[in-house]
């Protein structure tokens, strides 16, 4: 085993320095395809310190890509006049499965971070790779991309217990406001991101009588409300709270907040 290991990495050795006689000859496909041959990581440092990435097949990228996925990305993102997005994800996704998911994922990110608003005809692909492996990178994507389906990102979302404010942040941005507050007091149970929300409404009547109602069921939440409503003295919307007060609805803290 030592004797064929030993010759395993003499034949290494020999194929690094005949393909830098390649190089040095002008012969830079040949020197590439000895690199890409021997399928060690530091294929893509020749790559990159060599400007050889326009004789790169397409068929090796998602086989780079596995060597040094780093590295690999740098170089994609880097050389995107030559290796755009329309080539690069086909190979990438051409190998299946879980694995291809994941390096796509990779890529993509790579790609918005360095340009959130370049390439948006891949912005709804990279919602869905976010979704399965990177959640917590949901909120600042939806945030500086305008490219993605906002209805329905929203759907998708639907029912997903950890990615409510995902979801509260999509229906805002769709107008559909009343369904954000619903979300925000039913599933994040998140009073104080429902009465901030409709104070940045210039009429959020509608608004706060559906915080109201789902409010009247919950001691805690009238309590809040109340001294929510403390503060809008005179307001319609305080108004329209105590008006609202159900007989015999418990409040806690009632002295206090009045």
């Amino acid at each position: 085993a030592a004797l064929h290991d030993g010759a395993d990495t003499s034949s290494v050795v020999l194929k690094e320095a005949l393909a830098e006689l390649y190089l040095n000859d002008g012969q830079r496909e040949r020197a590439l395809n000895l690199y890409l041959d021997i399928g060690r990581p530091s294929v893509l440092n020749f790559i990159a310190r060599h400007d050889l990435v326009t004789f790169v097949s397409r068929k090796k990228l998602s086989l780079l890509a596995q060597l040094d996925t780093s590295a690999a990305m740098t170089l994609y993102v880097t050389s995107r006049d030559v290796l755009p997005p329309s080539v690069v994800v086909p190979e990438l996704f051409a190998q299946g499965g879980f694995g291809a998911r994941e390096l796509t994922h990779t890529y993509l990110s790579a790609l918005f971070d360095d340009d959130p608003s370049g390439f948006d005809e891949y912005h709804d692909m990279l919602f869905d790779l976010h979704l399965e492996f990177s959640p917590s990178s949901l909120m600042g994507f939806l945030k500086k991309s305008a490219s993605y389906d906002v209805g329905r990102c929203a759907g998708v979302l639907a029912g997903v217990e950890s990615l409510v404010f995902e979801r509260v942040f999509l229906l805002s941005k769709l107008g559909s406001y009343e369904d954000a507050v619903r979300v925000l007091l039913i599933d994040a149970k998140d009073l104080e991101g429902a009465i901030k929300l409709a104070s940045e409404l210039e009429n959020p009547r509608e608004l706060w009588d559906v915080i109201i109602k789902v409010s009247t069921d919950s001691p805690e939440f009238m309590s809040t409300l109340l001294a929510h409503a403390k503060n809008l003295a005179g307001d319609a919307n305080a108004i329209a709270l105590v008006d609202a007060l159900a007989c015999g609805v418990p409040i806690e803290n009632l002295k206090s907040t009045l």
